[in-house]
């Protein structure tokens, strides 16, 4: 489902976490927050 919303929204970015179950936050923690972040940066600046 992820993909086909993705190929529907050309302005979004996937994002897959390989390591993780249903809790990146919590398997993947450093990762995650630096998604995160990035993210609230991109939306602030748009």
């Amino acid at each position: 489902m992820s993909e086909r919303i993705k190929a529907i929204h050309s302005n979004s970015r996937l994002s897959l976490f390989s390591e993780s179950g249903h809790s990146p936050f919590f398997d993947e923690p450093a990762r995650y927050g630096q998604e995160l972040a990035a993210f609230v940066t991109a939306a602030n600046n748009s």
